[in-house]
């Protein structure tokens, strides 16, 4: 399986008036999930960044990335937005 490089990703999680869309996503090809589920897990990234890539992993319907999204939300850390979350 060919990953996509995290700069890819990242590109599509960047911007002022972000929107989740599909296209860019499912073009990056198998591996951009594991990507996602990277970058939300990356403590040293900007919160924005990472609450971003929790929300496009919602277009990855896998055991990986659904055992990846109840940890979050089972965890006892705060949420990404009482964090310092700014869009």
């Amino acid at each position: 399986m060919a990953v996509p490089e995290t700069n890819k990703v990242m590109r599509l999680l960047e911007g002022r008036h972000w929107e989740l869309r599909e296209g860019p996503f499912k073009r990056l090809g198998e591996g951009a999930d594991q990507r996602l589920r990277e970058i939300a897990d990356n403590t040293s990234l900007t919160n924005y960044l990472r609450f971003r890539a929790l929300i496009a992993l919602s277009l990855y319907d896998n055991e990986e990335t659904g055992v990846h999204l109840e940890r979050h939300a089972r965890s006892g850390i705060r949420p990404l937005p009482a964090e310092g979350f700014h869009p």
